[in-house]
């Protein structure tokens, strides 16, 4: 048993150790600074900027310590300094061995802008690596500084004894990483002072625009908000850093959210499609913040998602601008939607998704069996020249498909997940316009007729089938034949974007042409003429003037004229069947070159927004329209030797001429009867003007009438 005094003794022994022990491991934990050659305060003495870094830090420890009661690593910096270290290496990594500009061989503009942009991040990470060195020393000062100068228990000072050796740590693996990292960042910008030799301004102007837009619409969807205004390449890099530092520091798991945002994107657009629901431009921007948010994270975060995550998105974006936006029965014009801002690998998806389209057309022929209604055995050859519609040069090329207005609204017609309505591919022909200058082959027989510019694609075929330049006519004939629709088959729509009309009579002796021009003139307004036997005729919006015989002897139905016409003439030759037609207000005057009195069978003229008209109280514009419909229903000889004279009755052959308005101060409507357009006139002379005065005093007679019972009311009021 140890007596008293002894114990006494072993505990003094003991205590004297462990000072011992406590002494050699402060030496060693202080000595690490000296190994790791990191200056002292002195060194710096010359240098403010350091000597201000050290007092911050100084002040920034001393209220840590004033705070704590007891100091833990947490509450100082090494971890986050350490943290720093590691994303800058893995950036710097990231920009150099992991980017694919520096594997390429040829360059274009676009890795011209991409490399200026790299040369301002490399002296931005040159300047962080500098940053973070000084950064560490004086942290490392500063704690020295401390413990000499603070008095502080046992616990505090190990506790910054143990920072400043971390912190020495950090300072030896930067200074190993040091000289590599600069020797991989120097190396690089060699490479890229060597991509941006030869430049092309203005094509690097178009680069560099886009590439502000891009990097403003990711500064958006990561801060909320523009955190960099950019001016120049200096800015855009400094946006690229950030936007490095936001992806590499993001919390959640970026893959599996991101992926399951896709997903679940595309499932309630699919469910709000069968309910009918979907607002495309909410659908649109949902689909834009989702592409943004993946791009970020593909361009600036490598492996954190791969290109199928990315193409997953394209697809679904696809399938907003084709199949989804897409409808049935009246379908709208899908505008073609690729364009210079596309990255190459969403172009590469909605090319893939072109192809997988044309495969889908190419085995499952069988939904086109409805063309059978119509054209029977002859379906298929019709679903094979329709098919050769999408194929440039016999080959099917996605990107022309994607470029062409036509052939992609044609594509997609032909997938519709339904059996193929013929309607919807004939809709396609009349909406879709083209330059009539890209058809040189095609004969507008100008000057005698004179077009638009822009003109549907239904016109063009029209032209090819008449001039027979096409060996596809059983494709054209398809597209001219009524599809189920028997309202239709008799009319007939004059080819849209016609816009004036020569004089066609003076084609069978016109000197100025040659007899082969002529000869082609001729058979075209002959095939016009039998387009129109026994049909109504429509027409188009287009049409300004018609100053020859358009419809000649065509033994026509109807004749419908378009709001926009300016020129026609009236008198129509006696094969015409046409019973009734509307004159729209536009109708100027227009002398006629024949007069077939009492040879036609029109019954009623109708006259739109008549207070808009040239015909409006002008005697001498209504003489023109009207007069071939006047006709001498008796005529007596009275007198005689010199003093004979002629007494005639002049009728109108027309039953009802209808007055419309547009002006709420006018009657709606007049109707004047042919009972009521009769004059008895005596002259030496014939003079039916007589009655076209009669006319326009019986329709100046019920406006003056209306109006004044009008006025009387508001009167009264």
């Amino acid at each position: 048993m140890v007596s008293k005094r002894n114990w006494v003794l072993v505990m003094k022994l003991l205590n004297i150790f462990k000072k011992q022990k406590t002494r050699f491991i402060t030496k060693e934990l202080i000595s690490l600074s000296s190994l790791a050659n990191i200056p002292t305060i002195d060194y710096f003495k010359d240098n403010n900027q350091v000597l201000l870094l050290i007092d911050l830090f100084k002040k920034e420890y001393l209220e840590i310590l004033i705070k704590e009661k007891v100091l833990t690593s947490k509450d100082l910096k090494a971890n986050e300094l350490h943290n720093k270290l590691k994303m800058i290496h893995t950036l710097i990594e990231q920009n150099t061995l992991g980017d694919q500009l520096f594997e390429k061989v040829f360059f274009d503009e676009q890795d011209k802008v991409k490399a200026l942009i790299h040369l301002r991040k490399f002296a931005i990470y040159n300047e962080q690596i500098k940053d973070l060195e000084e950064e560490i020393i004086s942290r490392i000062i500063a704690l020295k500084e401390i413990l000499k100068k603070t008095f502080l228990n046992k616990q505090k000072r190990l506790s910054i004894i143990n920072e400043i050796n971390n912190l020495t740590n950090i300072f030896v693996i930067l200074m190993n990483q040091k000289e590599t990292l600069r020797l991989c960042l120097n190396n690089h910008s060699l490479k890229c002072f060597d991509i941006t030799k030869e430049k092309d301004l203005e094509k690097e102007e178009k680069f560099i625009k886009v590439r502000k837009e891009e990097l403003n619409a990711y500064q958006m969807q990561a801060f909320g908000e523009i955190v960099y205004q950019i001016n120049d390449f200096n800015d855009m890099a400094k946006v690229e850093v950030a936007l490095e530092d936001y992806v590499y520091n993001y919390k959640e798991p970026t893959n599996l959210y991101i992926g399951d945002a896709i997903m679940v994107l595309r499932d309630s657009i699919e469910l709000d499609l069968k309910h009918k629901e979907t607002n495309f431009k909410e659908v649109y921007v949902k689909i834009l913040e989702l592409e943004n948010k993946c791009k970020i994270f593909y361009e600036f975060g490598k492996n954190i998602l791969d290109k199928e995550d990315l193409k997953k998105l394209y697809r679904l974006k696809f399938k907003y601008f084709t199949t989804l936006r897409y409808k049935y029965n009246d379908p709208i014009l899908i505008e073609p939607f690729i364009n210079e801002k596309m990255s190459q690998l969403e172009l590469e998806t909605y090319e893939e998704s072109v192809f997988e389209l044309i495969n889908a057309i190419n085995t499952s022929s069988h939904q086109f069996l409805t063309l059978t209604w119509t054209f029977g055995e002859d379906s298929f050859i019709l679903i094979r020249l329709l098919k050769k519609e999408l194929q440039t040069d016999r080959k099917y090329e996605p990107k022309e498909i994607l470029k062409n207005k036509y052939k992609l609204n044609l594509l997609i017609a032909f997938s519709y997940p339904y059996p193929l309505n013929v309607k919807t591919i004939k809709e396609i022909y009349k909406k879709i316009y083209v330059k009539k200058s890209d058809y040189p082959e095609v004969n507008f027989y100008e000057p005698e007729f004179t077009w638009n510019e822009d003109l549907p694609l239904e016109t063009i075929n029209e032209l090819k089938l008449m001039q027979k330049q096409t060996q596809d006519l059983g494709l054209y004939l398809f597209l001219k034949q009524p599809y189920h629709d028997f309202n239709q088959e008799n009319i007939y729509y004059l080819p849209k974007g016609l816009n004036e009309v020569g004089n066609l009579i003076s084609i069978y002796g016109y000197a100025g042409k040659k007899s082969k021009e002529m000869s082609e003139i001729r058979k075209f307004v002959e095939i016009l003429r039998e387009n129109m036997e026994r049909k109504d005729v429509v027409f188009p919006n287009s049409l300004k003037a018609v100053f020859g015989d358009l419809l000649g002897d065509a033994a026509i139905l109807n004749l419908q004229l378009n709001d926009g016409l300016e020129y026609f003439k009236f008198d129509f030759m006696p094969e015409a069947n046409i019973r009734s037609i509307e004159i729209p207000s536009s109708v100027k005057f227009l002398c006629s070159y024949y007069q077939h009195q009492n040879s036609n069978k029109l019954r009623k003229m109708e006259f739109r927004d008549f207070d808009k008209s040239c015909f409006y109280n002008n005697l001498k514009n209504l003489t023109d329209i009207f007069s071939p419909y006047v006709k001498v229903t008796s005529l007596e000889k009275i007198g005689e030797g010199d003093n004979i004279k002629w007494r005639r009755l002049y009728e109108l052959t027309i039953d009802n001429i209808i007055i419309n308005f547009s002006n709420i101060d006018y009657p709606g409507f007049i109707i004047i009867s042919n009972d009521e357009c009769k004059v008895e006139h005596t002259s030496f002379s014939i003079d039916s003007n007589c009655l076209i005065a009669k006319i326009n005093d019986l329709i100046m007679e019920q406006i003056a009438k209306y109006r004044g019972i009008e006025k009387r009311k508001l009167t009264k009021h």
